[in-house]
């Protein structure tokens, strides 16, 4: 493994600088030092954008959103209750696009 991306966003509670700041620096503690996985990168590129600034990043390029999961409760389809789910609605809306996922 060459590097781990680190998927907090910025509404999530990681978003103030220190937050950021202890998500990365726990993630490095993390991984076990030694001198095959010292050179590992950490990266968090979505750490400062939005849900909805990532769903128009992904309209962008065409991402197959049916292929991605938000659901923190899990099972065969999203609940479309928990604030993932909701704040993953809320960000298609935003982008006038239909959300594959909440019509399954």
């Amino acid at each position: 493994v060459d590097s781990y991306l680190i998927s907090n966003i910025a509404s999530t509670s990681t978003a103030t600088p220190k937050g950021k700041l202890l998500v990365l620096t726990a993630a490095r503690v993390c991984v076990p030092l030694s001198p095959k996985t010292s050179l590992i990168k950490f990266e968090a590129p979505f750490m400062d954008l939005s849900k909805q600034q990532i769903v128009a990043e992904g309209l962008k390029m065409n991402l197959d959103y049916k292929n991605t999961w938000t659901c923190y409760v899990g099972g065969e389809k999203p609940c479309l209750k928990c604030s993932a789910c909701l704040e993953r609605i809320s960000a298609f809306k935003a982008n006038n696009a239909i959300d594959p996922l909440n019509e399954i």
